[in-house]
């Protein structure tokens, strides 16, 4: 079933929050990247101002590894990323433990979902 946008958000970082126990700036960062990513706004690398993503917006799923390896190109190919992979890559890697949990827990761990 669909996902809404910012049930996704909101789970995943109550997720990270609470189940996982990441602290405060960490689930910070990654929700604000995977936000861009959901929404359809992309990331934007600072040196060459390309945007991963710009225009598609990214379901809870979808295929996280396959973005991964985009990613990972994508960062490769405008010059690296000074973050050490918090521009897009940690954050997807995020995305991608968090689809799986949630498929294990057979639902949202803390938003009211209705069928």
């Amino acid at each position: 079933k669909d996902v809404s946008s910012k049930e996704f958000l909101e789970d995943m970082k109550q997720y990270f929050s609470q189940v996982v126990g990441n602290s405060d700036s960490n689930v910070q960062r990654v929700i604000s990247q995977v936000r861009k990513l959901v929404e359809g706004h992309g990331i934007m690398h600072s040196a060459t101002k390309e945007v991963f993503q710009k225009g598609t917006k990214i379901p809870l799923h979808h295929d996280f590894r396959d973005l991964l390896n985009e990613a990972s190109e994508w960062v490769y190919e405008n010059g690296g990323d000074r973050g050490n992979g918090w521009l897009v890559e940690h954050p997807i890697k995020k995305c991608f433990v968090y689809q799986h949990a949630r498929a294990k827990n057979g639902s949202a761990f803390f938003c009211d979902t209705k069928p």
